[in-house]
């Protein structure tokens, strides 16, 4: 009986000491354990970029100077970047940047990115936003 009360009162504390911290670990199903999940396609690492244009840069629903204007960065600004596709030429620069923390395009002309990205095609762009010849 003693022995019970002691296995008690721990399973007790134990409790409540999970539920202080937040978490209470699962019991993971072990069927499978050996096999890591696939990764998603979505699932691609964003790399940091700082906006170097002092005048900022225009965040483009499009890769294009064109298409519809959905927001700004202001000089220095830190953003996350998906991939870059090549499309309307800036200033010698036909690279544009997915954003990953949002939608939209920035021109690479006025963004340093941090790292390497993966090459991304464009979503459709409505009839107009895409110049031609540039």
């Amino acid at each position: 009986m003693q022995l019970n009360r002691k296995i008690a009162a721990g399973l007790a504390a134990g409790a409540l000491a999970a539920g202080l911290m937040g978490s209470v670990p699962a019991v993971a199903n072990t069927h499978g354990a050996d096999k890591a999940p696939a990764p998603q396609a979505e699932q691609v690492r964003a790399v940091g970029g700082t906006v170097i244009a002092r005048t900022g840069v225009i965040i483009r629903a499009y890769p294009t100077t064109q298409s519809a204007k959905l927001g700004s960065y202001a000089y220095g600004a830190r953003v996350q970047l998906r991939c870059q596709a090549a499309s309307e030429n800036v200033q010698d620069n036909r690279l544009w940047f997915k954003l990953a923390n949002r939608s939209g395009w920035v021109a690479a002309r006025w963004v340093q990115n941090d790292a390497p990205l993966p090459t991304c095609v464009p979503t459709m762009m409505k009839k107009g936003e895409m110049p031609e010849g540039k």
